[in-house]
């Protein structure tokens, strides 16, 4: 209990200093059309045990099958600025139970081949959920702002859903679905799903919500 309070007090701290910067680790999804080439979402490749998984938010193709998805992976590539194209085998696409929830299990997951370059570029699973006023980070490629890690306060969480403050001076987030969420130490607490509206005192407050920790670690955590 006392290490979870430093933990608070530290993270308070961080949000009014700079945050970290945990913007390598974010991979723009991107697929190609004939000769057109355009971002669908974000996501991050994550290490569980010696597996290695790229994660992103399964509603950024929301009439696709599972069938169409298989098909798509030849052209399917994630990039990022600092660890440039990554592309799929086939085969990779692992279809999720009930992908199409829009709370808990949002997920889209595809499993990639071991190498050295992966483990550079690949993050960790929590062990921990965030609280309540805790300070989290996401990390995403927003096209109206650069690539960036923009620190998030947990509004409330639970095993299906976590809310997060919106971010100031951000209002478009087209392309951020899919984006990893980052507890301090740089480990994956959730995955960034979209916005929405909510009463508070008679008036509308807009947030944003996410894939819970527990959900990733059902997917990604054999025998969970």
């Amino acid at each position: 209990m006392i290490i979870r309070i430093v933990i608070l007090l530290f993270c308070a701290h961080l949000s009014c200093s700079a945050a970290p910067d945990f913007t390598r680790f974010a991979f723009t999804l991107e697929v190609k059309e004939g000769s057109e080439t355009y971002q669908s979402g974000t996501g991050c490749i994550v290490k569980s045990g010696s597996a290695f998984y790229y994660v992103t938010a399964h509603h950024i193709f929301p009439d696709v099958t599972d069938a169409q998805m298989a098909e798509m992976v030849k052209r399917i590539s994630i990039v990022s600025e600092l660890n440039g194209q990554i592309r799929f085998s086939p085969g990779a696409f692992i279809p999720v139970p009930n992908a199409k929830d829009l709370t808990k299990t949002d997920l889209l997951v595809f499993k990639m081949k071991p190498n050295l370059r992966l483990a550079a570029c690949s993050v960790s699973l929590a062990s921990i959920s965030p609280l309540r006023d805790e300070v989290v980070f996401l990390s995403s490629s927003i096209p109206s702002h650069p690539a960036a890690t923009y620190p998030l306060k947990v509004l409330a969480a639970s095993d299906d859903l976590v809310e997060y403050e919106k971010i100031p001076g951000v209002d478009k987030y087209t392309g951020a679905s899919g984006g990893p969420v980052f507890n301090v130490s740089g480990q994956l607490v959730g995955t960034y799903l979209g916005r929405f509206m909510k009463k508070s005192n008679q008036s509308d407050i807009r947030c944003l919500f996410g894939t819970p920790l527990a959900s990733l670690v059902t997917i990604l955590v054999p025998g969970k």
